[in-house]
């Protein structure tokens, strides 16, 4: 069975498509009650989804983490838990906490951006400080760089984010080699692996089984699941390639 996706590779992908048919791609949960809303995100994990609607209301279906009726602005989701940022930008998770990424998710406002790994959580603050949370056996937690960023994702024992002002991909923990001289676009983690996006819009990939070429350029948004990536072009074509 392909593994599902987790994090924001249908937020990305998918945010503000009308209906449910939609979030319907994901194979492995069924669709949320209400049909007649608009989505602006969403977030899928192992056995649970979750989505906000237009009036910034998180709606949950499968194994709930405990999200569901929050009122919040993003999601991220985990293999069994997830993170939301509220209207004040403050991070708040529920759900499994093996490694405290429930329990040790930062207190105070001011994030602009969360995202979720296998077992630690990170978030973007308002000027650019990275936080991170939960399982640090490869220091994906506590090994954030002396720097400022631009984003940030989560991986399966990794973190990486674009450097602020170089937007160059900046890695720690158990992460891959990353090679890479010019600026990206866009970045995500796949599982284990990374992808980007280069400014021409070519996608590219370090140990990932995402195969780039599949996706096709110029890609204007790309998202990335457990040894997945899909990708949007220009012209609206969605592309998707990986285990």
């Amino acid at each position: 069975m392909t593994r599902p996706m987790y994090a924001t590779l249908w937020a990305v992908l998918l945010a503000g498509a009308a209906g449910c048919e939609l979030v319907k791609l994901h194979p492995f949960v069924p669709c949320p009650g209400p049909t007649q809303t608009t989505w602006s995100d969403v977030a899928v994990g192992d056995a649970f989804g979750c989505a906000i609607d237009v009036d910034d209301t998180a709606w949950c279906w499968g194994s709930d983490p405990g999200l569901d009726g929050r009122t919040v602005l993003q999601l991220a989701a985990g293999p069994d838990f997830g993170c939301a940022l509220d209207l004040d930008g403050q991070v708040g998770c529920s759900g499994a906490d093996t490694a405290g990424q429930v329990s040790t998710a930062p207190t105070e406002p001011g994030f602009v951006d969360v995202t979720a790994g296998t077992d630690h959580a990170c978030a973007l603050s308002d000027s650019g400080a990275v936080s991170c949370w939960g399982a640090d056996d490869q220091g994906q937690a506590t090994g954030v760089p002396d720097t400022t960023f631009l984003d940030v994702h989560a991986g399966d024992g990794f973190t990486c984010g674009r450097e602020a002002g170089t937007s160059l991909p900046i890695c720690w923990g158990d992460a891959p080699a990353i090679d890479q001289d010019t600026p990206l676009a866009a970045l995500t983690t796949t599982g284990a692996g990374v992808c980007g996006v280069e400014p021409e819009g070519a996608v590219v990939c370090w140990d990932s089984p995402v195969v780039a070429d599949d996706l096709g350029e110029p890609i204007v948004a790309l998202a990335g699941g457990a040894d997945t990536a899909c990708a949007r072009s220009s012209t609206l074509d969605l592309r998707c390639s990986g285990d």
